[in-house]
């Protein structure tokens, strides 16, 4: 081996200790960088110079728990985004005890229908019930409004996230164009393979993806279903936002738009991220619960007519549907038309004798209003529900809310936790700082190596100088 062959070596190998510094020093330095994949300096034999060249830096990434945390982050999206629904949605509807709960107006409700028949002639107890019927109407529109205000805040939320899905998708689309320019110049990519990890990971809590290779650096995603969203090139997300929601205002009636791509329906294949919670949270969980409160409000009309003698076929009793008859069949929104007979506002003691009474009976009779008491808590079926009080059913509704509440903030619980330890799990798996920080003393030692060789090197040459 000629010196100069030997100079050669020493200087490349320098030259490779310095570069692998240069990458150790980074992975320290990014060890909690989010999105930042440990970085590897490629060496291979230069045959033209001799000595060693550095062939290039690699990511070192764990497919599979990359791809096991993105299924852990778009269930803990979802999770979270039916947890914080769902507790605002029991902030509408108020818990057993609250003042504003339909349980506490029908427990009010009775309280006076009690001391009215204790006292049938007051006119102060008589007006008494019928300002707290009043308040009972008052309470389900307020519940009614409020629960289409939430479906029109996820309805927004909704276009928001397909906005921000559109974006992060056309990024990923021109990051696979930067990568495969930089690649054809033999430029680094690890920097850009960082910028589009870090995007991909925002799309995995929108929507649940796959990611797949393809040539020249770049990557396709696609939903589990298999509807793709970039392959070359990112599709667009459709999705048109809808200003004010009522209650018969669905999906399948065509009043509320769905998310499509080329005009295709996806909403049943985008799972449990974000998007497709917010979806089922619109169209489904917040559907049924002001079904539900329709139910109520369509239970207490049919008791108080059932017990009213007075009132003829085609006529409402104390609640009616908009002033009118309630139809059986027409349920969907009952619950913001609900309201009281207007014949009470002046005369007040159609309470005591019945709406559709002729003229006012004995004021010492309590027999209707006991009637009413009756109806309040006799055992009547409603929808999908057994037999109970109009109380049980008010109790069954708000109970059933907070169970809801209350397990979606389990599975939430549960979700971020699986996301933490895979998140602390890949963390572990990447950068090693003990590891690096001992790899660099080794180079530390290389490149003094080399250095002492170039300086021997050098001596030779200059006693052959002396020659």
């Amino acid at each position: 081996m000629s010196l100069t062959h030997s100079l050669n070596n020493a200087l490349s190998g320098m030259t490779i200790s310095a570069k692998r510094a240069e990458v150790s020093s980074g992975n320290i330095a990014n060890a909690a960088t989010p999105g930042y994949a440990k970085r590897d300096l490629e060496v291979a034999s230069d045959v033209v110079r001799g000595g060693v060249r550095a062939a290039g830096v690699t990511r070192t990434v764990d497919d599979a728990l990359l791809a096991d945390r993105r299924s852990a982050d778009t269930n803990a999206a979802g999770a979270q985004v039916r947890h914080e629904a769902l507790k605002r949605l029991e902030l509408v509807i108020g818990g057993i005890d609250s003042e504003t709960s339909i349980s506490a107006k029908l427990a009010d409700l009775e309280t006076k229908f009690i001391a009215a028949s204790a006292d049938p002639s007051s006119e102060l107890q008589i007006g008494a019930v019928a300002q707290s019927l009043s308040d009972l109407t008052t309470a389900f529109h307020t519940q009614s409004a409020g629960i289409q205000t939430l479906r029109s805040r996820v309805d927004h939320a909704i276009g928001d996230a397909v906005e921000r899905l559109n974006i992060a998708l056309k990024q990923v689309e021109e990051l696979n164009g930067s990568i495969t320019r930089s690649q054809s110049r033999g430029g680094d990519t690890t920097a850009l393979q960082d910028q589009r990890q870090q995007v991909i990971d925002q799309i995995a809590e929108i929507v649940p993806i796959r990611q797949l290779s393809r040539d020249g650096g770049q990557v396709a995603l696609m939903m589990p279903s298999g509807t793709s969203l970039l392959d070359g090139k990112a599709r667009e997300v459709a999705f048109t936002k809808t200003s004010t929601i009522a209650a018969d205002m669905t999906l399948a009636s065509g009043a509320l738009s769905g998310i499509t791509i080329g005009g295709r329906d996806i909403g049943s294949r985008l799972g449990d991220g974000a998007l497709g919670t917010q979806l089922k949270m619109r169209d489904e969980t917040l559907v049924q619960a002001h079904s539900d409160l329709d139910a109520l409000a369509a239970d207490l009309i049919g008791r108080f007519a059932e017990a009213d003698p007075t009132i003829a076929a085609g006529q409402p009793s104390l609640l009616t549907d908009s002033g009118g008859l309630h139809d059986p069949n027409d349920t969907v929104g009952l619950a913001s038309r609900i309201s009281l007979h207007s014949a009470l506002s002046a005369e007040p003691w159609r309470l005591r004798d019945g709406i559709a009474a002729a003229t006012a009976g004995p004021a010492g009779d309590n027999t209707q209003i006991d009637a009413w008491i009756d109806a309040l808590n006799e055992p009547r079926a409603s929808v999908g529900g057994s037999p109970q009080s109009a109380a049980g059913h008010a109790a069954n509704f708000i109970t059933s809310a907070s169970t809801a509440r209350l397990r979606a903030e389990d599975t939430a619980t549960f979700s971020v936790a699986t996301q933490t330890a895979l998140k602390e799990a890949e963390l572990a798996n990447g950068v090693d700082t003990d590891a690096e920080i001992q790899a660099l003393l080794q180079i530390e030692k290389s490149y003094a190596a080399n250095a002492k060789v170039i300086g021997i090197i050098d001596e030779m040459f200059a006693r052959l100088l002396e020659i």
